[in-house]
């Protein structure tokens, strides 16, 4: 008897969600059972914490979609080879698409353009892998001014805890560069 209320609650599940129904009529799913009926109504709930938002609004804290953004402008890169961070942001638990959009100005000789998206601050190089959260750009001709910009697309992070996502840089300079970007990230799952 279990098994079958299962599939007939779930058959009115399948259609509170083709209804594009939300939460608050969702408690239509009833069994005699308190267990079933707890179990009925987290199943619907996690279904309307992903169904996303239809306002232009970012998606609840917790909830897929949800979306955390922090931009710099003109900010220096710290002496010349070593790395430093341009800004942060905190993520929770769950799992996240983590962008970086950086554009390094030179007025100088600078070579050996690094951005990388690191979870230690400072000088720290701890879990960079080229090409995945670490890209690196040639040189600038000397006495000109150069835009640099590199783009790191969805790095993935899985956490367990809450971690902060450093925008890290670094560069070989005679004339101190600054730099201009964001560091974003999308929960998703």
């Amino acid at each position: 008897m279990r098994i079958r209320n299962r599939y007939i609650a779930f058959g009115f599940l399948i259609l509170c969600v083709l209804a594009e129904a939300s939460w608050g009529s969702c408690p239509l799913l009833v069994h005699p059972d308190a267990d079933n009926q707890r179990e009925f109504q987290n199943v619907c709930q996690e279904i309307s914490n992903k169904s996303g938002v239809t306002d232009g609004s970012n998606a609840c804290k917790g909830c897929v979609g949800e979306s955390i953004s922090q931009d710099w402008s003109n900010t220096n890169l710290p002496v010349s080879l070593s790395w430093g961070d341009a800004t942060s942001i905190f993520l929770t638990p769950g799992d996240w698409d983590v962008t970086m959009i950086w554009a390094v100005y030179t007025l100088g000789t600078a070579s050996d353009f690094r951005c990388a998206i690191g979870t230690h601050s400072g000088n720290d190089t701890t879990g960079f892998v080229y090409g995945d959260n670490f890209l690196e750009l040639g040189s600038s001709a000397g006495n000109i001014t150069t835009y640099s910009p590199m783009t790191i697309a969805n790095f993935r992070m899985s956490l367990t805890a809450g971690t902060t996502a450093y925008a890290k840089q670094e560069a070989s300079w005679s004339v101190q560069p600054a730099s201009s970007g964001r560091i974003s990230a999308r929960r998703i799952r």
